[in-house]
């Protein structure tokens, strides 16, 4: 996976924080995992918004019009690396006593085993 798509798997993951049981915590840990790994990439980001970025609304965007929005997006996807991570893997049995949607089991599908 790559980084930016371990950081769209940490923010949904972020929801299911109130999960009962064994899923919970394991959800929890491979939140904690995934957040670990990721600082640096959200240090190194943050960096490209304040050298391309203009504050807007309290927030550092670079707009599609921007001169420098070209080499923010080069610049950002040479951030973006694979990653792999060794997730705590969750039974279908823990699964299911989780009380997970199938919305919400579809965000943490690769760590059932």
């Amino acid at each position: 996976m790559k980084y930016s798509q371990a950081e769209q798997l940490g923010i949904s993951m972020f929801s299911l924080l109130d999960t009962k049981g064994s899923c919970g915590l394991k959800i929890a840990r491979n939140l904690r995992m995934i957040q670990d790994e990721l600082k640096e990439y959200y240090q190194r980001k943050e960096e490209l918004f304040r050298k391309y970025g203009e504050e807007k609304d309290g927030q550092l965007i670079v707009e599609k019009t921007s001169p420098f929005f070209e080499q923010f997006t080069k610049e950002l996807n040479e951030l973006d690396l694979d990653v792999e991570f060794p997730f705590r893997k969750i039974t279908e049995q823990e699964l299911i006593d989780s009380g997970l949607s199938a919305k919400q089991m579809a965000i943490i599908w690769e760590m059932v085993e």
